[in-house]
């Protein structure tokens, strides 16, 4: 597991500076880096529109992979209860 750090004040800025796209959909294509590109669809007969893509090198990505991981555990775990909850509901009922 990743070691997630607290950031600094300096990087808060940084961090909420830009713009935030919703993004619903994402494309990952692996080659010399890795571009992952995020768009939003709204249904499945609509065609995804492309909203920001980033490239990155390969250490790069399995830090962000390890980071998200860490940071997600926890809302994935309440995801698959409340998942385990819906389907147990469902077979009863």
């Amino acid at each position: 597991m990743t070691d997630v750090k607290q950031i600094e004040e300096s990087e808060k800025e940084v961090a909420v500076s830009g713009a935030a796209p919703f993004a619903n959909r994402f494309f990952i294509n692996v080659g010399p880096v890795v571009r992952i590109t995020f768009a939003e669809q709204w249904g499945p007969d609509t065609a995804p529109q492309f909203r920001v893509a980033v490239t990155m090198a390969h250490a790069d990505v399995i830090e962000l992979k390890n980071a998200l991981g860490s940071l997600l555990a926890d809302v994935e775990r309440q995801i698959d209860e409340a998942n385990a909850a819906r389907h147990a509901g469902d077979a009863n009922g």
